[in-house]
């Protein structure tokens, strides 16, 4: 088990891509205007790539096409104080919601 400087464990690549799913929402991070911005969201992964909806028109889809931003899910165990956050950061894209996606998002 690997440690981080606070004493966390930190999680293998493959811990991350498997807790995710089992969160409902999500949080995208992007920038609006210059200034950070978060929204929660549904997701879901497809393979590699997390997938989000987002109306046409609304405030992440305006603003995060070929923008660095990031995304995390998280379960925070408040009693135990325990629980676990997966962070990610890459660049947000368009893509075409295939019927497998749309329903994982619904």
């Amino acid at each position: 088990m690997k440690l981080d400087s606070a004493g966390l464990q930190v999680l293998t690549r493959e811990e991350c891509m498997r807790l995710p799913p089992s969160r409902p929402i999500g949080r995208i991070v992007f920038t609006d205007r210059a200034l950070p911005a978060v929204q929660p969201v549904n997701f879901c992964l497809d393979e590699q790539d997390i997938v989000i909806r987002t109306a046409a028109g609304s405030e992440p889809a305006a603003t995060t096409r070929r923008s660095v931003v990031a995304f995390e899910a998280d379960d925070s165990g408040t009693g135990a104080r325990s629980g676990w956050p997966v962070t990610v950061v890459g660049c947000a894209r368009v893509a075409e919601a295939t019927g497998r996606r749309l329903q994982q998002l619904t």
